[in-house]
């Protein structure tokens, strides 16, 4: 029954979130409208299941390792695979060792933090996206919400991008179309 309901859980294409989740319903998140006492009914989402693997095993107890997509819910992984074992399970440890392209070699403990720097903002956004430099007269448009022009950032290239301004601080998030760019989110004296 255990592997059935994990291959099952290996083929999901699209899973409903827990109804306390931070998913908006009506403008509103849903967890607020659960605690208030009323009952959310959520949409399934698409969801891609990368791989499943049980680690170990013991009684009642299971250890499992998931790779999975964003907007997928370890609550509800472990609702739907009780509920298709016929029992009742909760989550006991929930432990995430990487998003994206960030893992736990870059994580700092909170112990640590004092005697070990955390990764910068503008070091994280490098990580995850294509950069931009921009030049002074760039940097002081962005920074005031105008519009950056292709003269004003380099390399030049389109969609969604971090700008850095010339000392390597991040300036701005930015969607850049037709030779011109829009701030989606600004930073002010981030490094």
């Amino acid at each position: 029954a255990l592997t059935s309901a994990l291959d099952a859980e290996r083929a999901r294409t699209s899973q409903t979130p827990p109804q306390v989740s931070a998913v908006h319903v009506d403008g509103e998140r849903a967890h607020d409208r659960v605690r208030r006492g009323e009952t959310v009914v959520l949409p399934p989402r698409d969801v891609l299941v990368r791989s499943i693997d049980l680690l170990d095993r013991r009684e009642s107890v299971l250890r499992v390792r998931l790779v999975v997509s964003k907007g997928y819910y370890v609550r509800s992984f472990a609702r739907d695979l009780t509920a298709r074992l016929n029992a009742v399970g909760h989550l006991t440890m929930l432990r995430r060792v990487r998003s994206g392209t960030f893992d736990l070699s870059s994580a700092v403990a909170p112990a640590d933090i004092g005697t070990k720097s955390p990764m910068s903002v503008a070091r994280a956004a490098e990580c995850c996206m294509p950069v931009a430099r921009l030049s002074i007269d760039g940097e002081a448009r962005a920074r005031v919400g105008k519009l950056v022009l292709d003269a004003d950032r380099s390399p030049v290239f389109e969609g969604v991008q971090a700008w850095l301004s010339a000392s390597g601080d991040l300036v701005a998030i930015a969607e850049v179309s037709e030779g011109s760019g829009r701030i989606r989110r600004g930073f002010n004296g981030t490094s």
